[in-house]
């Protein structure tokens, strides 16, 4: 029906009945005309906000609308957004139709309840005093952990609430009101399943090294919500390296730059020398250290270190394929190419092409040259 306003009663049936929304280039008349708007809305109930006033107010044009497309009820004259007929039938073909329907049966328990079942957003349409249902709430976590934001205070204190909602996801204590976030036993819980769930305790829990324990030790990054006095405990951030690496980030920068402290976190996770600070990742004995658990180390290495010819010669003389890691100018450097080609021919493919196809030769005609499999010798400082 093009943009044109359309008055011929047989042309407008036939194209409403393929798209609905041509209703809206009826005219006035046309769009008055029950059997008219009733098959238009059939297609699509939304076109139910071309029709007449009148129409708007008749009660089997606006369910024949919502059966359709629930939304059709934001243009439901005022009492039939309050009719429960109307509006039930809206929200079991889009809950959250449940926002159009008037305040009294936003109030409705039993029009609520049927609209939570099927969405648990839905509760953010329902009256303050059914947020407050417990039995109602207690539908929509089971569905989803997140609706307990919608409850009132209150039920947000409710223990067996939120231990319902946290047993669908640990976050759900974070929704739960301060006495709760205060309460060992069920943090402790909530931090077995996931030991972020330490974000959401009480200051006094996120000081507690027992329980900061046990959460580091499910998921070590859950060290960066400990008190500072925690973060700065030796062996409880090492527990919380050995369980993931990135946790060396969040210790107390007092331990980050010791030397000492260091050597202890490259031997229980060397892949933290990646998250070392710069003055510790170009200490030699640090790095070296750090190789002797896990060679690949070497590529988290300062670059001072990974330009330092002495060390990067004893490095590809045990590790080869080291040379992707060194610094231009070294893997540039003849002497430096050759010895990681002598512990691994594979490593000439990170050479220059010009010292790569050159060395290429010497190395396979040399008997001395041909070892492909790395020495398991760790290197030593």
């Amino acid at each position: 029906m093009a943009q044109r306003l359309v008055t011929d009663r047989d042309d407008a049936l036939r194209a409403v009945a393929e798209d609905g929304q041509m209703l809206r280039h009826a005219s006035e008349e046309l769009r008055s005309d029950r059997e008219l708007v009733l098959e238009a809305v059939t297609s699509d109930g939304l076109a139910f906000q071309w029709a007449a006033p009148e129409l708007q107010s008749d009660q089997e044009v606006a369910l024949a609308a919502v059966e359709q497309n629930g939304q059709a009820l934001a243009w439901a004259a005022e009492e039939l957004r309050g009719d429960r007929s109307v509006t039930l039938m809206a929200v079991k073909q889009d809950p959250s139709a449940l926002r159009h329907a008037n305040e009294a049966l936003r109030a409705d328990r039993g029009l609520v309840l049927e609209a939570t079942r099927r969405d648990w957003r839905s509760l953010a349409c329902a009256a303050e005093v059914l947020r407050g249902d417990r039995e109602l709430v207690m539908e929509a976590v089971k569905l989803d952990w997140q609706a307990l934001e919608l409850a009132t205070p209150d039920l947000r204190a409710d223990r067996l609430l939120v231990l319902a909602a946290m047993r669908r996801d640990c976050q759900a204590l974070g929704l739960a009101a301060e006495t709760l976030r205060e309460d060992r036993e069920l943090v402790r819980e909530a931090c077995e399943e996931s030991g972020m769930a330490l974000e959401f305790a009480s200051e006094t829990l996120c000081a507690d090294r027992a329980l900061v324990l046990e959460a580091v030790r499910v998921d070590g990054i859950a060290v960066k919500f400990a008190a500072a006095e925690l973060r700065a405990d030796e062996n409880l951030v090492l527990e919380a390296i050995q369980e993931a690496k990135a946790a060396v980030k969040h210790a107390a920068e007092s331990l980050r730059t010791d030397h000492a402290f260091a050597l202890r976190c490259v031997r229980a996770n060397a892949g933290c020398l990646e998250f070392l600070p710069e003055l510790i990742r170009a200490d030699r004995e640090v790095v070296l250290e750090a190789m002797r658990y896990d060679r690949s180390a070497f590529r988290f290495a300062s670059n001072s270190l990974r330009d330092d010819r002495a060390l990067v010669l004893q490095v590809v003389a045990e590790w080869g394929l080291a040379l992707e890691h060194v610094s231009d100018t070294l893997r540039s450097d003849r002497e430096v190419v050759l010895e990681a080609a002598r512990q691994n021919r594979d490593a000439l493919r990170f050479a220059p092409p010009g010292l790569r196809d050159d060395l290429r030769a010497e190395v396979r005609v040399d008997a001395r040259n041909c070892t492909q499999f790395e020495r398991p010798l760790p290197i030593t400082g």
